[in-house]
């Protein structure tokens, strides 16, 4: 994790709040030294938001380009490339979802380790969305991170 506030090398692409983002990094950084068992993962889903963020940007500027250029019914090949940037777009969004969902599990069981268990090969595997939202619903019923998850299962 970066120890300024300006990202090294990759930073968020616009509308993406590089600023907020690198706010919780240096709130992390400053409490969790590189020796600590979830330093690395930590870092690893800091770099992979980034890394899908950057590529949901990437995507969505090619899509854009080649509407722009062949249109909206294309031919087979430039329809193929629509259709992969959308994909990828896509599936990019999940992604930096994925990874942000890690980030602030690795963030928690530096906090409460019981409750975020990665000790285990399994326990670092089982880390997706839906697991990370109710151990964080459990853990930390009262905060603010978990309103929004519980209006999104209404």
């Amino acid at each position: 994790m970066s120890s300024s506030s300006q990202p090294a090398g990759l930073p968020l692409p616009p509308p993406f709040r590089d600023d907020l983002f690198e706010a919780i990094n240096q709130r992390l950084a400053a409490r969790i030294t590189s020796s600590s068992p979830e330093w690395g993962n930590l870092a690893g889903g800091h770099n992979a938001v980034r890394y899908r963020l950057r590529a949901c940007a990437d995507y969505f500027a090619e899509f854009i380009e080649c509407l722009h250029r062949v249109g909206d019914a294309p031919p087979p090949e430039d329809r193929y490339r629509q259709e992969r940037q959308l994909f990828g777009f896509f599936v990019s969004g999940i992604a930096a979802l994925d990874s942000f969902s890690f980030f602030l599990y690795f963030a928690a069981a530096h906090i409460r380790p019981t409750g975020f268990p990665t000790q285990k090969r399994s326990d670092i595997r089982a880390i997706n969305l839906k697991s990370s939202a109710a151990a964080f619903a459990r853990e930390f019923p009262h905060e603010n991170i978990n309103h929004r998850a519980k209006q999104g299962d209404q």
